[in-house]
C-alpha cells in the first residue's frame, strides 16, 4: 500500500518557492565555512616551505594569499547575509499581507491570537538574519572537517568525532530541557502583557475606584511566573552552553593527547608534529557551529514555534478567493430569511429577519439589549456571514463585492469607537486622498465645526491619545463623519447618539434629513426621537423580527387600534347605560 503524502502547507509551499536562495546560501556556506582553514594553511605552510626557503619574498607572498583569503571569507560571509535578509524579505512580501489581511477580518474577535501570528511572522524574519541562521547552513560540513582530522590519523579523528557526538549530545539535552521552559516563558509574557493592556484600558476606572493595588497583584502574579520561567530557560541554555565549551575543550585537548602518545609510540613522525596542532583547529572548527547553535538555542527554538504557529494559522484561516467586480452600487439592501449562529453547535443570535430598504430612506431598527440589532448592522456591511439565508446589495450578497471597491459605497459605525493613529483628516478620510468638498460635508453634518477650531492645527492636528483627550461625544461624532464621508451608498450606524447631549443629538437629527437623500440610511437606535425622520421601521424581540413596515402605516394603524378601542368603549360605555336603565324601569 502506497504510503499517504505529506500534506504540503501554504507556509512550507512558500519556503519551497525560495529554495533558490537556501541552495545559493548553502553554495557560499561551503566556501565560507572553508575559508576559515587558511590561518591553519598559513601556519603549515609558514612552519614549513617558507622557513625552509629563507626568504622573504615568499613569505610575503603566503601572508599577502592568506589576506586575501580572509577578505574574501568575510565578502562571502556578507554576501550569505545579505541572501538569507532577501530571502526573508521576499517570504515577508508573500506573508505579511496575507497574514494582516485574515488577522483584522477573521480575528477581531480574538486579538490574542491575531497579535500573537504578528509577532511569531516577525520573530521568524528576524532568525533569517541571525547567527544561529548561518550556523545551521555550517553543520554539514562539520563531517567534511572531520574527515580531515582523520586523513591526518584515524584515532585523532576518532577523538574529534568524540568531542563532537559529546556536543551533539549536550545539544540535544539543551534542547529537551529548555524547551518547555521557552514555551512556558512565552506563554506567561502574553498573560502578563494581556493583564497590563486589558487593565490600561480601564485605567481611569481602577485611579477613581483605588483597584490599582488589586490589580498590580494580578500583574506581578503573572509577571513573576514569566521571570520564573525565563530564569530557568536561561540557567538551562547558560548549563548546554557551559557543556559545549567543556566538550570543546576536552576534544582540543585529547586530539593533542593522543598525537603525543602516537609520536612517542614513534606512530607519527616528529616532522609531522605540526599536523597534531593543525588537526585541533580543525576539530574546533567542526564543534564551533553546533556551539553557535547552543548558546542561542532559545532563539532556535522560538523560531521553530513561530514557523509553527503561522502554519497553523494559515490552515485555520484559509486565502479566501477574491470577489469580482462589480458596478458601482444603487444601494437598495434585501434581507432574505436571514439567520446567524456563532457557531454551528450554538442557538440564533438572531433568524428569519426580513426586510428591504431603497435609497433615501431610513430604517430605524429598535429592540432591548442584546436583542440582536449589533449582530444585524455587523451582517449589513459584510463583517460577519449569515448562516442561513442572504443579505443582498442592488441585488449581489454583500460578500460577493470586491471589499477594496465596496469600502468606498459603505459608511459604518460600530458601538465602541476608536480612533486611528492619525490626524483628524485622516481618520474622516479613511487615510485617502482628502476632497475638500465631501470633508467638509461630513464636519457640517457631524456637528464638528466648533471641535476643528479648537484643534491646534486644523484637521491636520494629530488625534495622538498620549496628548489628547477626546470625549466620547466628540469621537461618536468623528465616527459618524468617517461613515457619511464621501457619501457611500448605504450608511449604517450603530447607536450613533449614545454619548451625545440633548443639542448635539438634535443637530444629528437635523442633518440625518440631508444624510439620506444620496444614501440608503439604516439606524439602529435606543433613542426613539429618530422616529420622526425615519421612512421604516424594524423592532427585533429576542433575536427575532416583530414589525417591519413604514412609519405611515404604522401611524395609521396604531390610529385605527386607537379608534377601534375608542368605539369599543363608547359602544360598552352605551351598553352598560342601556343595561342601567332597563333595570330601572323594571323596578
Amino acid at each position: 500500500m502506497a504510503k499517504e503524502k505529506e500534506k504540503i502547507t501554504e507556509l512550507s509551499k512558500i519556503i519551497k518557492e525560495h529554495s533558490s536562495y537556501l541552495y545559493a546560501a548553502f553554495a557560499i556556506s561551503i566556501f565560507s565555512a572553508a575559508l576559515p582553514l587558511a590561518p591553519i594553511a598559513y601556519m603549515r605552510v609558514l612552519f614549513g616551505p617558507v622557513l625552509f626557503s629563507d626568504s622573504v619574498l615568499n613569505l610575503a607572498w603566503v601572508t599577502l594569499v592568506l589576506v586575501g583569503a580572509l577578505i574574501l571569507g568575510g565578502l562571502l560571509e556578507w554576501v550569505r547575509q545579505q541572501i538569507f535578509f532577501s530571502c526573508s524579505v521576499s517570504i515577508s512580501n508573500k506573508l505579511d499581507k496575507r497574514v494582516f489581511n485574515s488577522v483584522f477580518k477573521e480575528t477581531s474577535d480574538n486579538w490574542i491570537e491575531g497579535s500573537k501570528v504578528l509577532s511569531d511572522l516577525r520573530t521568524l524574519r528576524l532568525f533569517f538574519t541571525s547567527p544561529p541562521m548561518g550556523a545551521l547552513f555550517d553543520v554539514p560540513l562539520c563531517f567534511v572537517f572531520l574527515i580531515l582530522i582523520f586523513v591526518i590519523h584515524p584515532y585523532m579523528g576518532l577523538m574529534s568525532l568524540l568531542g563532537a557526538v559529546l556536543a551533539l549530545i549536550f545539544g540535544l539535552m539543551t534542547e529537551k530541557k529548555v524547551t518547555p521552559h521557552i514555551e512556558d516563558m512565552q506563554s506567561n509574557m502574553n498573560a502578563s502583557r494581556y493583564e497590563l493592556n486589558s487593565s490600561f484600558k480601564n485605567s481611569q476606572t481602577a485611579v477613581s475606584m483605588g483597584i490599582i493595588p488589586n490589580i498590580f497583584r494580578r500583574w506581578e502574579l503573572k509577571n513573576n511566573k514569566y521571570l520564573i520561567s525565563q530564569a530557568n530557560a536561561s540557567g538551562v541554555q547558560a548549563l548546554g552552553a557551559s557543556g559545549m565549551k567543556f566538550a570543546l575543550s576536552l576534544q582540543g585537548s585529547m586530539i593533542l593527547g593522543v598525537g603525543a602518545t602516537l609520536m612517542i609510540l614513534d606512530i607519527i613522525n616528529l616532522r609531522d608534529a605540526g599536523n597534531i596542532i593543525i588537526a585541533k583547529f580543525i576539530g574546533a572548527l567542526a564543534v564551533r557551529p553546533l556551539m553557535m547553535i547552543v548558546m542561542q538555542w532559545q532563539f532556535v527554538v522560538s523560531a521553530r514555534e513561530a514557523y509553527r504557529n503561522i502554519e497553523k494559522f494559515l490552515e485555520k484561516h484559509p486565502e479566501k478567493k477574491e470577489s469580482m467586480s462589480m458596478p458601482e452600487p444603487v444601494g437598495k439592501i434585501t434581507v432574505d430569511k436571514f439567520e446567524f449562529k456563532p457557531k454551528p453547535d450554538m442557538p440564533n443570535i438572531l433568524e428569519n429577519i426580513n426586510f428591504q430598504v431603497n435609497p433615501g430612506q431610513l430604517l430605524t431598527v429598535l429592540g432591548h439589549s442584546g436583542a440582536g440589532k449589533t449582530t444585524l448592522a455587523k451582517a449589513l456591511v459584510g463583517f460577519i456571514e449569515p448562516s442561513k439565508g442572504a443579505i443582498r446589495l442592488d441585488g449581489v450578497s454583500v460578500f460577493g463585492w470586491k471589499k477594496s471597491e465596496l469600502g468606498k459605497h459603505l459608511g459604518y459605525l460600530p458601538q465602541d469607537i476608536e480612533l486611528f493613529d492619525g490626524t483628524f483628516s485622516e481618520n474622516i478620510t479613511r487615510f485617502d486622498k482628502v476632497n475638500q468638498e465631501y470633508l467638509d460635508r461630513a464636519i457640517k453634518l457631524a456637528n464638528l465645526n466648533q471641535f476643528v477650531e479648537s484643534l491646534p492645527e486644523g484637521v491636520n492636528t494629530n488625534l495622538n491619545p498620549d496628548i489628547l483627550r477626546i470625549p466620547g461625544g466628540i469621537k461618536q461624532k468623528i465616527g459618524i463623519a468617517r461613515a457619511i464621508y464621501g457619501d457611500p451608498k448605504l450608511i449604517v450606524l450603530d447607536e450613533p447618539t449614545s454619548n451625545m447631549d440633548q443639542e448635539s443629538e438634535k443637530q444629528f437629527i437635523e442633518s440625518i434629513k440631508e444624510i439620506k437623500e444620496n444614501s440608503t440610511l439604516i439606524i439602529i437606535t435606543h433613542n426613539r426621537e429618530i422616529l420622526l425622520v425615519s421612512d421604516l421601521v424594524l423592532t427585533i424581540e429576542n433575536g427575532t423580527q416583530k414589525i417591519f413596515n413604514t412609519i405611515k402605516e404604522i401611524v395609521t394603524e396604531m390610529r385605527a387600534k386607537k379608534n377601534a378601542a375608542l368605539q369599543k368603549k363608547t359602544l360598552d360605555l352605551q351598553k352598560q347605560t342601556f343595561l342601567k336603565s332597563k333595570k330601572e324601569n323594571e323596578s
